[in-house]
């Protein structure tokens, strides 16, 4: 396959079902290529109609440094051989998949991104938590395309979203320390596997976590900050949860 070489940027285009660039890749990338550029040795892929299949980073990079970027036309091409091409690259992360199949016209992920964006959370935060809720992993079928969004759960799961952020918004204006214990998801799932889990009572939870917010502390897994809800849960409770 021939290597060709440009400095005319506005000549590639980005490809609809491609990620979204890491800044953080970029500038990483940009010292790399300015201590010792290795351009030539690893041309980026386009299709004919110079879309870039991969290595968008590595000609942003070139963008920055203003170097010459080595290129190959690949050609034909599917879109789906992008995520190929770029998990040999950086790990795909939930929202470039939900991107790419959103951008294919997948409509339960149209279905999955609607849900977040009008209930203000991540897809990570959402894909994750989901999955503790319903006590599913759907990680593979997210990555593989075949991911069904189930309407009903999650209109059932929004209702935890909100009590969620009830919560957490109670608690920010009481806690004097510990605040970051709040803006973690573990915490946030480990709520969700708690009530679920035990039957537990939202309204008496946020009572008791409110109650005791000294009590409330970093922790390293969902486990623990699940036992740590317990614990608060079951304080002075005449019923209590998960005891024999």
């Amino acid at each position: 396959m021939k290597t060709l070489k440009t400095n005319q940027y506005d000549l590639f285009k980005k490809h609809s079902s491609n990620r979204i660039t890491d800044k953080a890749l970029i500038k990483k990338l940009t010292a790399s290529i300015n201590s010792h550029n290795m351009l030539e040795n690893h041309p980026i892929l386009v299709n004919n109609k110079m879309e870039v299949i991969d290595g968008q980073h590595r000609l942003e990079a070139a963008k920055v440094l203003n170097v010459d970027i080595c290129y190959q036309v690949l050609d034909p091409v599917q879109a789906h051989d992008i995520i190929l091409l770029n998990a040999n690259q950086k790990k795909w992360t939930t929202d470039d998949y939900v991107n790419y199949y959103v951008s294919q016209g997948f409509e339960d992920f149209k279905k999955l991104k609607h849900f977040c964006i009008e209930h203000e959370v991540t897809v990570a935060y959402f894909t994750h938590a989901f999955n503790v809720f319903v006590g599913k992993n759907r990680e593979n079928a997210l990555k593989k395309g075949t991911y069904k969004f189930d309407s009903e759960k999650a209109e059932e799961f929004s209702l935890f979203i909100m009590a969620i952020k009830e919560i957490i918004k109670d608690l920010s204006s009481l806690m004097l320390k510990h605040q970051n214990v709040l803006k973690s998801q573990r915490f946030k799932e480990a709520i969700i596997f708690f009530v679920r889990n035990y039957q537990a009572d939202l309204d008496i939870l946020r009572q008791k976590l409110c109650g005791k917010v000294e009590s409330i502390h970093p922790c390293s897994s969902i486990v623990a900050y699940v036992d740590m809800i317990k614990s608060i849960y079951n304080y002075r409770n005449h019923n209590p949860v998960g005891e024999k």
